[in-house]
């Protein structure tokens, strides 16, 4: 059963309780018909579960007129679908798109500063970059400046900007990312002042995970960047 409230949430229950899936966000209701209206149920949920498959997306609870998939985004996120096939061709897919969870932590200088001296490391989750890419975006400026305060503070602090990525795509492929983003929020941070003798960029990809790769939120929590402070 799929209800909707406010055009905003939408649950699915299957047969038993321990199948329930509930998401939250975004919410479309789309109705097509095909130019060929022989296309029977089969066909049109078979090449949706194909391509969902396809973009490594999971299927739940297919029967022989209905279908629920699900897909992770790149940058992260998850869309939710549901697909009604009806005879001639025409069928109805519900999409939630479900927002990704929020991990930035907003933390002042002193606060970071007494989590590297007490730990000698901290994740940040606000710095932001685009899809796929070593772009940083305008929203992590925030965080930048708090880094930039505590170096230009303790001129003998020294860090070590680490990139970490999911599980999600090619190993090689995320720790050249990582190691494209580490050295991009380096660059910014040398644009504040800092002398580039304090700072060292380095990338991990997938390799030292902090959450479970089976789940979104692991997911969500293992892309990062970390700053490790040097002797």
């Amino acid at each position: 059963m799929w209800t909707t409230s406010g055009d905003w949430w939408l649950n699915y229950r299957g047969a038993a309780a321990s199948d329930q899936r509930v998401a939250e966000g975004r919410y479309w209701e789309l109705f097509y018909q095909l130019a060929d209206r022989a296309t029977s149920r089969d066909e049109i949920l078979s090449n949706y579960e194909s391509e969902a498959r396809r973009l490594g997306g999971e299927v739940f609870n297919r029967s022989s007129t209905r279908m629920v998939f699900r897909l992770t985004q790149p940058g992260g996120g998850v869309i939710w679908c549901r697909l009604d096939a009806r005879s001639g061709g025409a069928y109805e897919l519900e999409i939630i798109d479900e927002a990704e969870l929020d991990l930035s932590v907003e933390f002042d200088a002193d606060a970071l500063l007494d989590a590297l001296n007490r730990d000698g490391r901290v994740a940040i989750y606000g710095i932001l970059f685009d899809v796929n890419r070593a772009t940083l975006r305008p929203g992590s400026g925030t965080v930048l400046d708090t880094i930039a305060s505590i170096m230009d503070a303790d001129p003998g602090l020294r860090l070590e900007v680490q990139g970490h990525t999911d599980a999600t795509g090619t190993a090689e492929r995320n720790r050249v990312l990582s190691r494209e983003r580490a050295g991009a929020v380096v660059s910014a941070l040398r644009l504040y002042g800092v002398g580039a003798g304090r700072l060292v960029a380095r990338g991990f990809g997938p390799d030292q995970p902090i959450g479970d790769n089976s789940t979104d939120e692991g997911r969500q929590r293992n892309r990062r960047v970390e700053l490790v402070r040097l002797p």
